[in-house]
């Protein structure tokens, strides 16, 4: 009678047994459900994980923060929203892309809305060569840089900074009579288009139109106050 007890009590414990790991598997593979492409919500528009490596060199502030998260199952519903973590800062490269440095050694994701045409395919570097990195890459047009007259040192400026900057030069009186005898310390693209800095004076030289801008006081230390967020103030200052 003892013998039938014991066999009937470890029939009983190995059935719970079973049941249990049956649960758990229930639960990490959910029935119906499937993991869906990373992706995160910035402005009510969802951005997917491309893959593509970016090694930009780059600076000014940071656009945003993901702040909240769903499952992998789920896409995100809300905005700095993301179904793959939370504490990951983002900054917008454009209208279609924003890219997330993420946990990858090799250089930032970028993400995009799926209404752009690139293909995302291969690693983005810039010139000149100080802004590559060690893989192998493809060109990318700089928007928006600073970069260090005397050492070629140079960072990608963010789009709002660059922004900032290109409002400056298209308000600013331009003196059409030609470019002003100052020591330039900083090269700056801005749109594309580049124009040579002088920070103790705030003067700019465009060379390529033959003319000078001189800014006043308060909007020279805005635009030192964004170059050094690239550059050091030791990198800035010309002897």
């Amino acid at each position: 009678m003892k013998k039938i007890v014991g066999l009937l009590l470890t029939a009983f414990v190995i059935a719970a047994l079973l049941s249990g790991c049956g649960s758990k598997t229930i639960e990490e593979i959910p029935e119906g459900r499937e993991i869906q492409p990373q992706a995160v919500m910035i402005n009510g528009k969802l951005y997917y994980n491309t893959d593509q490596t970016i090694t930009l060199r780059r600076c000014g502030v940071m656009d945003g923060e993901i702040k909240y998260t769903t499952d992998e199952y789920s896409l995100p519903q809300k905005d700095n929203q993301s179904n793959f973590g939370t504490g990951y800062e983002y900054q917008r490269v454009d209208e279609h892309h924003y890219d997330i440095p993420m946990d990858n050694p090799e250089g930032w994701i970028r993400f995009c809305d799926g209404d752009c045409e690139d293909s995302h395919q291969e690693s983005l570097c810039s010139l000149p060569p100080d802004f590559v990195g060690s893989q192998p890459c493809i060109l990318f047009e700089i928007k928006y840089s600073a970069t260090n007259a005397f050492t070629g040192k140079g960072h990608l400026l963010s789009e709002n900074d660059g922004l900032t900057i290109s409002d400056i030069l298209a308000n600013g009186e331009w003196n059409t009579e030609g470019t002003a005898d100052c020591l330039n310390n900083i090269e700056l693209v801005i749109n594309g288009e580049t124009y040579y800095y002088h920070s103790d004076c705030g003067t700019f030289n465009d060379n390529t139109n033959q003319r000078s801008l001189t800014v006043d006081e308060e909007t020279k230390a805005e635009i030192n106050s964004i170059i050094s967020e690239c550059l050091s103030a030791k990198e800035i200052i010309s002897d």
